[in-house]
């Protein structure tokens, strides 16, 4: 049975967070805890966007997630991340660009950490079967808190709901090498050498070694317009501020695993799938020999998607 919605909120940091806890009906026994991580952009813990001309669709995703869950008896907590719903911008209200000057695992990741704690500690819940589920960049969430949980328990599983489909330094190379050579204003030389420059933060990044001073400063110091404001995007990989979020990227992009295993709900099974970053089964440059089991029938299942898209 489906149980009813309860507000609920906790701290992070400074920041405090506006959830709404949903539980299964009485069961007379501690149950499983889902915390569900919204994807990118402003959305909601209901799974709503801000978006302008999307802010009066309602699609409830998140209350749908939450009902399936609470119908085979597991709790879950979703919850308004930075930036959306009634959590907002928290104490940087008043004062929005001082939010620049905290990190993404700051304003996000440890958002997810404390939420999974909170949680933890409620009555009839079952601390040693936590999960996260994230959605999107949610999935990215995750799968950070996941590797260094800190202070708080450590998830007994995940569910990635459409995370991304390739590595994610690969995604983000190529969208920033399109808008290159897409933008008007800049020139096909600046373009390489911007380009060139993302290529080298990326090998750095992947081998864990510091960028030089030189090639951690501005390639093009004279740039104005649209190349200046595309450089100022490309993030400086060897500034300080980028340290400690190096430092967890590297953590996720060095594990190559195809990880699947049964998490028991009550009477239920939910068969987990996580492929995690560098995983390859998604590099097609390794040989399907090189492959395990599991790794080629990952393979199988992503041909089978490319090519029911390739004829969409």
């Amino acid at each position: 049975m489906i149980g009813s919605d309860e507000h609920t909120s906790f701290s992070s940091g400074d920041l405090t967070v506006h959830g709404t806890l949903r539980m299964p009906e009485t069961v007379g026994h501690p149950v499983p805890g889902v915390v569900i991580i919204a994807g990118s952009g402003p959305t909601d813990r209901d799974g709503n966007s801000a978006v302008p001309g999307f802010a009066d669709v309602r699609m409830d995703t998140h209350v749908w997630l939450a009902e399936v869950l609470a119908g085979r008896g597991v709790a879950s907590l979703r919850y308004d991340k930075f930036g959306a719903g009634e959590t907002g911008l928290g104490p940087f209200a008043d004062r929005p660009g001082d939010a620049a000057e905290r990190t993404f695992d700051e304003l996000f990741v440890q958002v997810a950490r404390d939420a999974l704690s909170h949680l933890g500690n409620r009555h009839g819940i079952d601390a040693d079967r936590l999960l996260f589920l994230g959605h999107s960049e949610g999935g990215m969430v995750a799968l950070a808190a996941a590797v260094d949980a800190g202070d708080g328990p450590t998830p007994a599983g995940l569910a990635l709901i459409e995370p991304q489909y390739g590595r994610i330094l690969d995604i983000l190379e190529r969208q920033l090498t399109d808008v290159l050579g897409t933008t008007p204003g800049v020139e096909p030389a600046d373009a390489t050498t911007l380009g060139a420059w993302i290529r080298t933060g990326v090998t750095s990044i992947r081998g864990g070694t510091e960028l030089s001073p030189e090639d951690a400063m501005d390639p093009l110091p004279e740039a104005s317009g649209a190349t200046a404001q595309l450089q100022a995007t490309v993030p400086r990989l060897g500034g300080a501020r980028e340290h400690q979020r190096q430092q967890q990227l590297q953590a996720i992009l060095r594990r190559r695993e195809v990880v699947v295993g049964d998490v028991a709900f009550g009477d239920d099974q939910v068969r987990l799938l996580r492929l995690l970053e560098g995983d390859r089964a998604l590099d097609r440059r390794t040989p399907v020999e090189e492959l395990g089991v599991q790794e080629v029938e990952t393979r199988q299942r992503l041909e089978v998607v490319d090519g029911a898209r390739q004829h969409a």
